[in-house]
């Protein structure tokens, strides 16, 4: 028997709305910054794809995944919350 078909598409930030990214991380008082392709992601830990934190501030550009860079700022943003000055 054959497995079904799994769909691995991951949707960049360019596939989806830039405007319900930006609603999204407003909620949580999270700016979302676009970068320039080839220019270097501030506060990226581990560099290409990853989006950038800084403060409350998010770093992405059309390629990075879309829904790894909400969830980054918003596990930072949470764990900020929890633990007050702590990195």
């Amino acid at each position: 028997m054959s497995s079904p078909a799994i769909d691995l598409t991951v949707l960049t930030c360019s596939d989806i709305d830039a405007d319900a990214l930006k609603r999204l991380l407003d909620r949580f008082g999270i700016a979302a910054e676009w970068v320039a392709v080839g220019t270097a992601i501030t506060g990226s830990f581990w560099g290409e794809p990853e989006a950038g934190i800084v403060g409350q501030q998010v770093f992405v550009r059309p390629g990075h995944p879309g829904t790894l860079a909400a969830a980054r700022a918003l596990s930072h943003h949470l764990h900020d919350a929890a633990a007050p000055g702590c990195t």
